[in-house]
């Protein structure tokens, strides 16, 4: 596909509302994360697709995907999926996937009406890129939760090929977490870091340096268009917070997994990955974390608590908390 396409594709999956969270935790397994763009559940309608059981309270997925994608092979793949997780529905065809390609005229305001700022805490907001800074407070104030805080944190996002544009339950646990946890010049590792957010944050909120470890190189450029975004309102919050002009603290970004940390340590160490992709690498990457230092970890279902919190505590991990946001967990413990 050329640089700049004529058409985005996508793909459409039409399922009962009351599936829409496990249809999407399924779609977040088997999508490479450099693959995916987004998913929404208020989208631009294939006039193709026309749903076939109006009976049952349905709705439209629509899974946004990266310009180089091959969507039809894409969405082969996430009917296998879809199949062999859902049999029944499957059968019945109460689940279905269509491919479709969206024109480019469309795609720029459709990605860009998908996102709208969000109330993290009362000191943190995730804020769009394209939105002016006054506009998305008015509009946060304008929710009924009260006005922003005057000194609270916008983290601003230009959602790209990277996981973490701070709209996913995942994100949104792991920057509460840091909030909640995090010391002045702690040193952080952001392991599965995507977009650079939980960095950003970090350096917001006091720490000594960041470290963002991610798998996929197509993160680096959205990585580095978002530290350029954010770079004046760290400064503005580390200023608040120390009460003196404040710089960025150290901040890097490297592409790899345990082995790009190499012998470093860290006084917390934040994961938002999927509990299934980060299993076999909780041994080396608990390695990296000093004595007493902290895991914040963000990446599972609430049906996988246990088993994640049993995994923590065999390598030395105290739990010492836990979170939850709709399907997704959050399990925060200390290494002894």
């Amino acid at each position: 596909m050329s640089e700049n396409p004529t058409t985005w594709p996508a793909f459409f999956v039409q399922a009962p509302e009351a599936l829409f969270e496990e249809v999407e935790e399924t779609l977040l397994v088997e999508l490479d994360p450099g693959d995916l763009l987004g998913i929404s559940r208020e989208t631009w309608r294939d006039p193709r697709f026309e749903p076939t059981h109006r009976e049952i309270e349905t709705g439209i997925l629509a899974i946004y995907l990266a310009p180089e994608v091959d969507v039809e092979m894409c969405a082969h793949q996430i009917s296998n999926a879809l199949g062999a997780d859902f049999p029944d529905e499957w059968a019945q065809g109460l689940i279905e996937v269509r491919p479709s390609e969206i024109p480019d005229a469309d795609w720029a305001t459709l990605w860009r009406d998908y996102f709208k700022p969000l109330r993290i805490t009362e000191n943190l907001i995730v804020v769009p890129a394209w939105w002016p800074l006054e506009d998305a407070l008015n509009y946060l104030t304008g929710k009924n939760a009260g006005p922003v805080l005057p000194d609270a944190i916008p983290l601003f996002i230009q959602p790209g090929q990277a996981f973490g544009s701070g709209t996913h339950g995942t994100t949104q646990l792991a920057l509460r977490m840091l909030e909640r946890n995090l010391k002045p010049d702690h040193a952080v590792l952001d392991f599965g870091a995507g977009s650079g957010i939980l960095c950003f944050a970090a350096a917001a909120l006091g720490a000594g340096k960041t470290l963002g470890v991610e798998i996929d190189p197509v993160c680096v450029s959205n990585y580095e268009e978002n530290l350029e975004l954010n770079t004046q309102a760290i400064m503005r919050a580390r200023t608040v917070l120390t009460g003196c002009v404040a710089n960025l603290p150290a901040m890097d970004y490297r592409i790899g997994s345990t082995d790009a940390v190499g012998s470093e340590e860290f006084d917390v160490i934040v994961c938002n990955v999927l509990y299934s992709r980060i299993k076999d690498h909780l041994p080396a990457l608990l390695k990296c974390l000093r004595p007493g230092g902290l895991f914040l970890f963000s990446g599972f279902l609430i049906t996988e608590f246990a088993e994640a919190q049993a995994e923590l505590e065999l390598l030395g991990m105290t739990i010492y908390n836990q979170s939850s946001q709709d399907e997704w967990g959050a399990l925060e413990g200390r290494k002894k």
